[in-house]
């Protein structure tokens, strides 16, 4: 279970009591929603893009290894979008095609 990083700072009062307030900025996170397109590569490995944000893609010997090295190019991305000052550049599901003969599914993607 992770815990919460609290903050005591005294009450605004003359006594000497303490009170915690809790750091919410873990609470502050984001989640972002990602539709992935899966393909089977000759070799065995497994290629992935994110099919509603331009620029995210990743590769890998299992699926897991792909998701995760894929979470990891979703962030870079968004984080360069947000370092340059632009708005992260989602597709709807009327924006994009779904590439023949992949699997895809969605995932969730944490910040």
């Amino acid at each position: 279970m992770e815990s919460l990083n609290l903050e005591f700072r005294p009450l605004p009062t003359a006594n000497t009591s303490y009170h915690v307030i809790p750091n919410f900025q873990r609470l502050r996170r984001k989640a972002y929603r990602c539709h992935v397109s899966l393909v089977h590569e000759e070799d065995d490995s497994l290629s992935a893009i994110v099919l509603n944000l331009p620029g995210a893609g990743s590769c890998g010997n299992t699926e897991e290894e792909v998701l995760e090295n894929l979470r990891e190019a979703v962030l870079g991305v968004i984080e360069s979008h947000i370092e340059a000052g632009e708005d992260i550049p989602w597709l709807g599901l009327d924006e994009y095609e779904v590439p023949e003969g992949t699997n895809t599914k969605w995932i969730i993607v944490n910040a």
